[in-house]
This record gives C-alpha cells, structure tokens and sequence, in this order.
C-alpha cells in the first residue's frame, strides 16, 4: 500500500502486519525532520517512535481515518503525552486497544475478542471430541 504521508493528518490510525497479527499506531506528523507516529509496545509501553521505526520494513496494511472533530483531533497529543509510558497488556491494553482509545475514547482490540472466541472453539473441540 503506498501512503501519502501529506493526506495523514494527527490522530489517523496506521495499520502493519506483525506476524499473524496487527500492529496499529497514531499519526502525529512531522516534528524535527521525521514523521512521528505514537504506539503501545510490549517492550516500552505507550511512547513516540518514527515513522520508519513503526514500520520496521514491513509494509503498510491500512489506515484508519480520524472521524472527529478538529477540537476533539487537537486533543489528542495531549492525551497521549498524559498516558506516555502506560504498560502494554496484551488482554486488557494492546496496540489496538490504545489506538481505538485514542480515536474513540473506548480501548477495545477485535484482534483479542476474535482470539478469544478462536480458542473458545478449539478448546470446546478438543473437549468434547476427548469424551466421544
């Protein structure tokens, strides 16, 4: 997917494979010569990384539009330099999870519901085929 970095604007989720996975980040913009994007990893917590960092060479999977307002859009870097350093969990507080917090208020992951229902599932299997 080719980005043009000039339509992205502060709080557009960005979206790049992690294995079987998503990892998602927000959009800041240019600050010192880089464009900046917030993330929450495992290793750090919430923290500003680059652009290229995000990255990491994988490419670009989708992105998430900010649908709010212009108030409720300058808001967001301030709400982030609050919860900067705030601990990854990947239940209760993931990438997704922080970046649907950001855009919406909410902190939710479909990642980690679809999980949950997947292992729902085969555990249900491997139970009841056990018993038959």
């Amino acid at each position: 997917m080719n980005i043009i970095i000039q339509n992205l604007k502060i709080g557009d989720v960005l979206i790049r494979t992690k294995g079987i996975f998503k990892h998602f980040g927000i959009f800041i913009g240019l600050w010192n010569g880089q464009y900046i994007v917030a993330e929450n990893n495992p290793k750090s917590g919430v923290k500003y990384i680059t652009l290229n960092q995000f990255l990491s060479g994988k490419p670009l999977q989708g992105i998430e539009y900010f649908k709010g307002t212009e108030s409720e859009r300058q808001q967001i870097i301030p709400y982030i330099n609050s919860i900067i350093g705030r601990n990854y969990d990947l239940v209760n507080y993931n990438c997704e999870h922080f970046a649907n917090e950001v855009q919406t208020g909410k902190a939710h992951s479909k990642q980690v519901k679809i999980f949950g229902l997947v292992s729902g599932i085969a555990i249900t299997y491997l139970l009841t085929s056990k018993t038959s």
